[in-house]
């Protein structure tokens, strides 16, 4: 059997930082800012009225705007427009990579600028009393940078929301990767599993969210495909699962692009292929993206039998830099003569395998099956 193509070093991406965009943004996507905001009515509909106000200190440019939805009998009441249903996917569904999509009209940013890493205090957690602790490890150095540019790939990471509870405005938060044109790919155990249901506030992806602004707006999740209920990953066979896939109610990848898979293989241990970008609480309390790169992986096993449940991966990291925020966020690479990037995993931070202090992040043939179905039944 002959090797996989290996992705581009970081030498080849540095040789090939920038490809400019080749057309200009279709009309209907200059001003692509949009949000969705439901009301229940007994019979009229809502009356809207925007104006400018003024609200005290705000951050960025321009004006701030007020908007003033008015339900004439009186019952408003903001709700989720619809259950984010749940779908199993299929143990023998397609596992082949899948392609990405990197619209012409946005530069392909292959590398940011070099900065200089951060020498930061780490934050390598050890066993306590013998007990392991959850393996959010920031290694030196922290090559963690923050993110600057709304350039492919940068332009299909976002901050993704889930509710604690029905009615309560608190939200887990995590990190999400734009997989599909109406797709989003995290981690399994970023989603509330005891309570998916309606809500006041639904599940949610804002792509580039920055410090409260959110340039492309915010989606809401419809549908969600998983292969493991996972609220802990705290054992080989849940990391190694922990990935789910939420559609959306917009097709925000038509406009920001959207990320392949590919199958991580072990020809590629130890080797500095991976980047990602992700919203760690401990450099922006959630709210800004960053970026790192030259990460790679010790090992990659799976815990069963192949072709079975046991067929993903969990991967250990000792280069992966993450927190909490993080959870969800893709390590991702680029190949020769390919305009777009592929992930092979995704950050799996809260499972602490065999008393080891790793970074783990969740792979494998399952990966691509669950993105390929989310696709194929929510084109």
């Amino acid at each position: 059997m002959s090797k996989p193509t290996s992705p581009m070093s970081i030498e080849e991406l540095r040789a090939q930082r920038i490809t400019p965009a080749t057309s200009d943004k279709p009309p209907d996507l200059v001003n692509p800012c949009q949000s969705s905001f439901y009301v229940r009515t007994e019979t009229d509909k809502p009356e809207v009225e925007v104006s400018i106000t003024t609200v005290g200190e705000h951050s960025g440019p321009g004006e701030v705007h007020q908007v003033e939805v008015r339900v004439p009998n009186g019952t408003r009441q903001p709700f989720a427009p619809v259950e984010n249903r749940l779908h199993v996917v299929e143990r023998d569904a397609p596992a082949h990579a899948a392609d990405g999509y990197r619209p012409p009209y946005l530069d392909l940013v292959r590398l940011p600028e070099a900065r200089e890493p951060v020498r930061r205090r780490p934050t390598r957690l050890r066993p306590i009393n013998g007990r392991p602790v959850a393996p959010l490890n920031v290694f030196q150095p922290d090559r963690r940078v923050e993110v600057g540019s709304l350039a492919y790939p940068f332009s299909t990471v976002g901050q993704v929301t889930v509710p604690v509870a029905p009615g309560s405005d608190q939200v887990k938060v995590g990190t999400g990767t734009l997989i599909g044109p109406r797709h989003v790919l995290t981690a399994s155990h970023v989603m509330n599993w005891h309570f998916p249901g309606p809500s006041l506030s639904p599940v949610s992806f804002t792509p580039s969210f920055k410090r409260g602004v959110a340039p492309f707006g915010t989606a809401n999740a419809t549908n969600t495909f998983w292969f493991r209920q996972v609220d802990n990953p705290d054992d080989e066979l849940s990391v190694s699962l922990d990935y789910i896939v939420f559609v959306l109610d917009r097709r925000l990848g038509d406009q920001l692009g959207f990320m392949g898979t590919r199958e991580y293989s072990n020809d590629w241990d130890d080797k500095p292929f991976w980047m990602n970008v992700s919203y760690p609480h401990d450099l922006g309390n959630d709210e800004v993206p960053f970026f790192q790169d030259k990460v790679s992986f010790e090992d990659a096993d799976n815990p069963g039998i192949v072709g079975q449940e046991g067929d993903g991966l969990y991967m250990d990291t000792e280069s992966g830099s993450v927190d909490h925020g993080a959870s969800g966020s893709a390590f991702f690479a680029f190949w020769a003569n390919e305009n777009f990037s592929r992930v092979v995993s995704v950050v799996s931070a809260e499972g602490t395998l065999n008393f080891d202090d790793d970074n783990w992040a969740a792979g494998g043939p399952p990966m691509n099956r669950l993105v390929n179905q989310a696709r194929a039944d929510f084109p």
